[in-house]
């Protein structure tokens, strides 16, 4: 199970970094902003949204 979620965390930031928005971002993954949200915060990953917000 811990290697399944090593994956999901890897795979959530690197389309974190690859996409300019939470929306673009979900799309790539094929799941809702929402989900790619609630995602991010579990793994404790910054989201494009929370990124632009900071700059």
């Amino acid at each position: 199970m811990e290697a399944i979620r090593g994956i999901e965390r890897e795979r959530l930031e690197r389309v974190a970094r690859m996409y300019s928005s939470n929306d673009l971002a979900s799309k790539a993954l094929g799941i809702t902003a929402r989900s790619f949200s609630r995602l991010c915060r579990k793994h404790g990953i910054e989201t494009p949204y929370c990124r632009k917000r900071r700059h």
